[in-house]
């Protein structure tokens, strides 16, 4: 008896000369490791980073020349590459999604790709990734993040990610790269992808139990009035080959489309608005070619060509340079004050009717990019253009694709010192094959710095698309992944204004 109640006194006296550290709750472990990688702890003490070593909140991890694996305790992975230096700042999780969890993490630098747990994907402000120059939030399961001399590069590998600062937010799809070039820039989207120097971590969850709460060692910033969310199932790049049609073969740059949604703009002011189908190819310094048969072709051969959005399903981009006609008999040339397109392969009919069978057939399409707007003005021969900012419109376009009601609204759309608005509702698209395809009017909207209390257009803003319309637009995909939509009417402050916007959904069908 005198020896238990020793051995009893013994135990809780060593319980109290522990650190409280020692019964922080854990937050994961190290599942994998190469070099000498360390880890400085919450109460500055340093310990190697070995395979099973438990991670607490406070933890700051540095690879060196080595890399790690980590499996936190809501399923999440992350691998570090060299040289990086990764914190968890906190990380709290009671075995499901009811409010308390947190996951808030920071890349001081390097890089490191992740596919995210059970945090965040039911409550996404309960997540943040945070560099110096921008915070990560997910919206999707997978992404890589390279951070080096305060330039930030993050490519979404699955699902939807947010990038965003004091410049705002934007939020990219799988495949799409967001960029950040330093200390006060806004995101910007990238065709530099982030490298992923590591093994891509493992997407199967761990089996894990409810844990107690973490030791809170910082406050998250919360992304705010960011666009809905927007997931996207990859679908490949139309195929390059020697002859025309979509289909695959040992090509020399010359890519195929089965559409090319394109608005141009020549110099005596006139428009020339069309959806052109089939037999649409680009080489690879952006030249478009039409092949409409019977020897007619149509060639915009674009000088300084920017491609304002790219992802596994459309093109944006706009330029100026020469349209070049060619039939039987020979070629004409005109030169383009503005050539705006959007390619990529257009949504069948029946792959749209099945859409509208589905048990939710309604989609909102939210605008992912926008080239800058373009107002003309002037007598022909003699025009003016004006440009504004690219990817500054923002705005929706909801479809029921069983009823084929739709309605849109676009929004800030900035040229010069007037800002306007477009939307419309109660329209229907056509039925059968032309679904796929449409244009409607709509009402402008006109806010002008120069003109106090100015809210509407200004004596009359009129559509100068096809038919007079405001807008025309296409879906792209194979399930309507994507929207395109042009805009252009008249004004009588600044003239013609016209542009083009890329939009996406939530994708239904999976």
């Amino acid at each position: 008896m005198f020896i238990l109640k020793t051995l009893k006194i013994s135990l809780v006296a060593a319980c109290m000369l522990v650190s409280p550290l020692t019964f922080a709750q854990s937050v994961g472990t190290v599942t994998f490791k190469t070099g000498n990688p360390t880890i400085t702890h919450a109460d500055k003490t340093t310990s190697a980073a070995e395979k099973n070593t438990v991670l607490n909140a406070g933890d700051t991890i540095e690879t060196g020349d080595g890399r790690l694996q980590l499996s936190l305790i809501d399923g999440g992975k992350v691998s570090l590459q060299p040289n990086t230096v990764y914190r968890i700042n906190k990380y709290e999780f009671s075995g499901k999604e009811d409010g308390s969890e947190y996951a808030f993490t920071e890349l001081v630098k390097g890089g490191l790709r992740t596919v995210s747990g059970l945090i965040g994907h039911k409550n996404r402000d309960r997540y943040q990734l945070k560099t110096a120059v921008a915070t990560i939030g997910i919206r999707g399961t997978e992404f890589t993040v390279n951070f080096f001399n305060n330039q930030l590069l993050m490519t979404t590998n699955h699902g939807s990610v947010d990038v965003c600062n004091q410049g705002g937010c934007l939020n990219a799809l799988s495949g799409i790269t967001i960029g950040v070039a330093g200390i006060g820039a806004a995101p910007k989207f990238s065709k530099t992808a982030a490298v992923a120097a590591v093994t891509a971590p493992s997407t199967t969850k761990l089996a894990f139990a409810a844990n107690d709460t973490v030791t809170d060692t910082g406050t998250p910033l919360i992304i705010a009035n960011s666009p809905q969310a927007v997931t996207a199932n990859p679908n490949p790049n139309p195929g390059t080959g020697t002859g025309t049609g979509t289909g695959t073969g040992t090509g020399t740059g010359t890519t195929y489309f089965s559409t090319l949604f394109v608005a141009t703009s020549n110099v005596t002011g006139l428009h020339n608005n069309a959806l052109l189908v089939d037999n649409v190819t680009t080489d690879g310094v952006g030249n478009v070619t039409v092949n409409q048969g019977a020897g007619l072709t149509t060639t915009y051969a674009l000088d300084t060509p920017t491609n304002e959005y790219e992802d596994s399903y459309v093109r944006l981009g706009r330029s100026k340079g020469t349209k070049i006609v060619t039939n039987l008999i020979g070629s004409t040339s005109e030169s383009l004050a503005d050539f705006q397109g959007i390619f990529g392969t257009l949504t069948t009919a029946t792959s749209l009717s099945n859409l509208g069978s589905l048990a939710n057939p309604v989609a909102t399409y939210n605008v992912l990019a926008s080239t800058a707007p373009i107002s003309i003005t002037g007598s022909p021969g003699a025009i003016t253009t004006t440009l504004g900012t690219a990817n500054q419109v923002t705005g929706n376009l909801t479809v029921n694709f069983s009823t084929l009601a739709y309605g849109y609204s676009l929004n800030n759309i900035a040229v010069g010192n007037n800002t306007f608005s477009v939307n419309a509702s109660g329209l229907s698209l056509a039925t059968g094959s032309n679904r796929n395809n449409f244009s409607a009017g709509g009402t402008v909207t006109e806010t002008s710095d120069l003109i106090s209390g100015l809210t509407t257009c200004l004596l009359s803003c009129t559509g100068e698309l096809s038919g007079g319309s405001v807008v025309q637009g296409a879906f792209f995909g194979a399930n309507a992944e994507r929207a395109g939509l042009q805009y252009g009417f008249t004004t009588n402050t600044v003239g013609d204004v016209m542009g083009s916007v890329v939009l996406g959904t939530q994708p239904v069908v999976q």
